[in-house]
């Protein structure tokens, strides 16, 4: 029993020395400075001559990095997918970064569940109560709403469903569902980025509000949440 006792200790610190881990590289490389169209045009060309000469190491070390963005919160995912888009194409970037950003979000969900649950609960206990209902009366459908309708920041959707009991499997399968058109949006920016750098331009990444974006989006969240007012309906009709 005691034996057992100690491993469960030990997985449940797993996700909290991962973080650790990424957090201690992310400050080490200086990542929260070097993810930006002045570095990205500074450096356009050797990236490109690595991809070339070593397309699996590149691959690799872009879906380390944007885990980590994702699993420390550092402002970039964006940056990261629209490189993404440049470096690898709409389809492939698009991929890479909807594996590499489901990963870190969940890493970030496991950490919120054990070991630091009571550092991370601080950070969006003011944010829980506007959600409560939703997780309650259909925890797939509303996470999935959540992922394809931007109310909340992402750091705070990654975490929030750690509060409410959300099993891992519906996690994983409602953000990386939900993650997909946004991320298709911004790494078909990125995959059109070689004449903007080649001419010094920098990109526009308000490209995302504008309606004919923004009202697919809100309308494939409407949708998510058919399964909840279906559920709603049938226990009004029950009453």
């Amino acid at each position: 029993m005691k034996m057992n006792h100690a491993k469960l200790t030990m997985v449940r610190f797993i996700p909290l020395l991962i973080l650790a881990l990424s957090l201690v590289i992310a400050l080490a490389f200086n990542l929260h400075h070097s993810l930006s169209f002045a570095s990205l045009k500074a450096h356009h060309g050797d990236f490109k001559n690595m991809i070339g000469i070593h397309f699996i190491e590149a691959v690799f070390i872009y879906c380390v990095t944007y885990t980590l963005v994702t699993a420390t919160s550092i402002p970039g995912a964006t940056f990261m997918t629209m490189a993404g888009g440049l470096y690898f194409g709409l389809y492939g970037g698009a991929i890479l970064a909807v594996c590499s950003a489901t990963l870190g979000a969940t890493l970030v969900f496991l950490a919120a569940r054990t070991a630091l649950a009571d550092f991370f609960y601080k950070r969006v206990k003011d944010r829980l109560p506007k959600m409560t209902k939703g997780f309650q009366d259909n925890a797939l459908s509303y996470l999935l709403f959540l992922r394809l309708v931007p109310l909340f920041p992402f750091f705070v959707v990654n975490i929030a469903p750690a509060f409410f009991n959300i099993h891992l499997g519906t996690y994983i399968f409602a953000t990386f569902l939900g993650i997909i058109p946004g991320t298709v949006i911004y790494a078909s920016v990125g995959s059109g980025l070689e004449s903007l750098i080649a001419s010094g331009q920098t990109p526009n990444v308000a490209t995302m509000f504008r309606k004919e974006i923004l009202l697919p989006l809100l309308g494939l969240g409407m949708l998510s949440l058919i399964p909840l007012v279906w559920k709603n309906m049938r226990n009004g009709a029950k009453t």
